[in-house]
C-alpha cells in the first residue's frame, strides 16, 4: 500500500484562500491529503497524521500549551508549527514531545514540503541551535551522577564486605573465616574508611550501589557477593 495515501496533514488555521492554496501546494508537492480544520480532530491522534499549525502573531509557548491540554493529542500525535519567529524561541520549547517541527516566517513552501516528508520519515524539522541549546539544558537539569572513585579493596577486604552486606554478625564472619572477632573488626574498620563510610549499613548501601559496577558488570549486587565469598572460600581462608 502507498502510505502517502495513508497520510493526512491537518492545517489548523481560519479557511482563507491563503490557507486553501497552501493546503492545495501541500497536497501536490507531498501527495498526502491535507485538510483546513480549526482544531486538530480526532483523527490527528495517529502515527499517519501530521497537525500543522499557524502559530503567526502568537506565542508559539501558548500554541503548545493549549495543543498539550487538548484531548485529541495523545502519544501518537506529531505537531509542527509554521511562520514562527525562530530567534524568540526558548530551548524549553522542545519538552513538548508532540513538537516534530518548526518551520520561521522566512520558511518557502518547497521547504515546508521536505521538512513534512522528513516528519512522516521519523526525523525531526528543527533549528540545529535549539537543539543544542536544548540538549546543554537537559543535561544541567538532570546531570548524569558519577559513581566516586573505586577505592583500592584487598580481597579480604571485598569478602568482609560481601559478607556484611549479606547481613551476617562480626561474630559469624569470624567463625566462617576462622579468624578472631578482634580482626574482622580490624578489616571491617579499614573498610568503612576507605569507603568513606561509618557503620555496616552505609557499607551495604554502598555495596548495593557500585559493587556490581566495580566488580562485577554484567551481575546483580547478590549475585556479585556470592561469587566474591564463593572465590574467597576457593582461595583460601588466610588473613
Amino acid at each position: 500500500m502507498d502510505t502517502q495515501n495513508t497520510c493526512t496533514l491537518f492545517l489548523c488555521d481560519r479557511l482563507t484562500v491563503q490557507t486553501l492554496a497552501l493546503a492545495d501546494f501541500l497536497a501536490r508537492a507531498t501527495g498526502y491529503g491535507c485538510r483546513v480544520v480549526d482544531r486538530p480532530p480526532q483523527a490527528a491522534n495517529t502515527p499517519q497524521a501530521l497537525v500543522l499549525v499557524d502559530a503567526d502573531g502568537r506565542d508559539p509557548m501558548d500554541v503548545l500549551r493549549r495543543l498539550n491540554g487538548s484531548a485529541e493529542l495523545g502519544e501518537s500525535a506529531k505537531v509542527c508549527l509554521l511562520n514562527v519567529t525562530l530567534e524568540a524561541c526558548a530551548p524549553d520549547i522542545l519538552d513538548f514531545q508532540f513538537l516534530k517541527g518548526l518551520f520561521g516566517r522566512e520558511a518557502d513552501h518547497r521547504q515546508l514540503a521536505r521538512g513534512i516528508e522528513a516528519v512522516f520519515g521519523g526525523e525531526l524539522w528543527l533549528p540545529r541551535r535549539l537543539l543544542v541549546k536544548h540538549m546543554m539544558l537537559t543535561r544541567r537539569r538532570h546531570p548524569r551522577e558519577c559513581p566516586p572513585p573505586a577505592p583500592t579493596l584487598t580481597a579480604k577486604e571485598l569478602e568482609i564486605l560481601a559478607r556484611l552486606s549479606s547481613g551476617s554478625t562480626n561474630a559469624h564472619i569470624a567463625r566462617e573465616l576462622r579468624v578472631s572477632v578482634h580482626t574482622v573488626k580490624t578489616h571491617a574498620y579499614n573498610l568503612f574508611r576507605k569507603l568513606g563510610v561509618s557503620n555496616r549499613t552505609q557499607a551495604t548501601a554502598w555495596a548495593n550501589r557500585y559493587l556490581e559496577e566495580q566488580h562485577g558488570i554484567g551481575a546483580s549486587p547478590v549475585d556479585t557477593r556470592r561469587r566474591l565469598v564463593d572465590g574467597s572460600a576457593r582461595t583460601g581462608r588466610t588473613h
